[in-house]
């Protein structure tokens, strides 16, 4: 009866701690030492670990890791890599999909799944230079402090500068590549072997369950046609696109034919589209601290929609302090109402570094947020903030401090306030300072 009673405690915490978040991936390889951060914490990565929304994971030297999607997208990580799960949703029943990643440094593949077929509009990789949108394809990327290329190596991408908003399509056997230069144009270039010769060393795993071994492949006429259908779409809604697909046939800068990278001996070819299994071993013993690894766990996590209001129950029940971080330049980021206009009146764009933060007390009864910080970078002070919460219709209110004026609101989102989404207009009015300036823009931020 005891063990019995243990095992529904055990379950029950384990529930509660995984309950914020819904499972999202699997870990199908790892070669090395990986960590999970997760709500602040950090957790070791296993063969084990199970992935959730807003997880984010950092690798060490000579580590490689791969995750499996629910929707059979397939991403592996190179060394000293360091990745999120920005959102994520697959509902077929319903028909929701969403899959947003973050890259912010290492070497990356993207083998697209169903969410990528079903509704590629859906589905965004961000760098901290650009944001890439898909029309059925596999990408590579390569990121570092002075310099990001991103490599199509089947279908078509569609890559669009962070500073600037210019875009650019880019076919199979392409890439671009930026460096710290405000440069407002997308220079596309051939693929040639040497270009990731050495990406694929980084994120190769023998025996994985899906080649990462990089291929570049040419599109058939058949999926040309296709593809050229989907990016003539795409250019539609791209209002804010000011560089096309003429860049990429202009601006072409080496001719040298495709180059295929095949699987050698060491990296035998695996089938691209492993079956999920849905019934993994049961480990009637799982460590706590690497995270959910029970199916039943699996079984009784429900997805959460942060697209939702938090309802107004939660409020009630919940009064504890929470750390919620976040940016501007997010998947929904423009320039027509985002944007910093300077004491000369120039208007500049927020930089893609920006940083919001604050510390929320559930349990106070007013002037909830406190500790409210927009760091801009070192070319603009910080702006401070406080705030209010509006538990009946989930909503909160900010307002400047010290030496910040002006206002902001949103919302929560998410059965347990995940997410804080809003707009703010605000202004330095530090008098010793000359450089006075005002922010308006549009945040996200999530619970750490």
């Amino acid at each position: 009866m005891r063990n019995s009673t243990k095992k529904i405690i055990f379950f029950t915490l384990l529930f509660i701690s995984t309950s914020l978040f819904a499972n999202v991936a699997k870990v199908v390889a790892l070669n090395g030492e990986a960590t999970i951060i997760r709500q602040g914490s950090s957790i070791k990565l296993t063969k084990e670990s199970l992935i959730l929304k807003h997880d984010e994971i950092t690798t060490g030297n000579n580590t490689k890791v791969q995750l499996l999607f629910k929707d059979d997208t397939i991403i592996s990580i190179g060394k000293n890599s360091s990745f999120q799960v920005y959102d994520y949703f697959y509902d077929e029943k319903n028909k929701k999909y969403e899959a947003k990643f973050n890259m912010f440094k290492g070497t990356f593949k993207t083998i697209t799944g169903k969410i990528g077929k079903i509704a590629p509009k859906n589905f965004t990789l961000k760098t901290k230079s650009a944001s890439i949108g898909i029309r059925g394809t596999q990408i590579v990327m390569n990121l570092s402090n002075n310099q990001e290329q991103i490599f199509c190596t089947e279908g078509k991408i569609l890559v669009t500068k962070l500073d600037s908003k210019i875009s650019s399509f880019v076919n199979a056997g392409e890439f671009v590549s930026f460096d710290n230069k405000n440069d407002n144009t997308i220079k596309v270039k051939k693929i040639k072997k040497s270009d990731i010769k050495e990406i694929n060393k980084s994120i190769t795993i023998q025996n994985n369950l899906a080649t990462d071994t990089i291929t570049v492949k040419n599109n058939s006429k058949e999926e040309k046609q296709n593809l050229d259908k989907q990016q003539s779409t795409a250019s539609q809604d791209t209002t804010q696109s000011t560089v096309s697909q003429n860049v990429s046939q202009s601006q072409t800068a080496n001719s040298e034919p495709i180059v295929s990278i095949e699987p050698n001996e060491n990296n035998p070819p695996v089938d691209n589209n492993p079956p999920v299994d849905n019934n993994p071993p049961v480990d009637n013993n799982p460590p706590v601290n690497d995270g959910p690894s029970s199916p039943e766990i699996l079984k009784i996590v429900e997805e959460d929609d942060l697209s939702q209001i938090t309802p107004e129950s939660y409020f009630n029940e919940f009064n504890s302090e929470a750390t919620y971080k976040g940016d501007f330049n997010n998947y929904n980021y423009n320039t027509t109402d985002q944007y910093i206009k300077n004491s000369d009146g120039t208007i500049a764009n927020i930089p893609s570094s920006s940083k919001i933060n604050m510390k929320v007390d559930f349990g106070k009864n007013s002037n909830q947020i406190s500790k409210g910080k927009i760091d801009l970078g070192s070319d603009y002070k910080n702006l401070n903030f406080i705030g209010d919460i509006n538990s009946k219709n989930s909503s909160f209110n900010l307002y400047g401090d010290k030496d910040t004026t002006g206002s902001g609101v949103g919302t929560f989102n998410g059965n347990k306030a995940q997410l804080m989404k809003g707009n703010v207009n605000f202004k330095n009015i530090d008098k010793k300072d000359s450089k006075e300036f005002e922010l308006k823009g549009k945040f996200e931020a999530i619970k750490q």
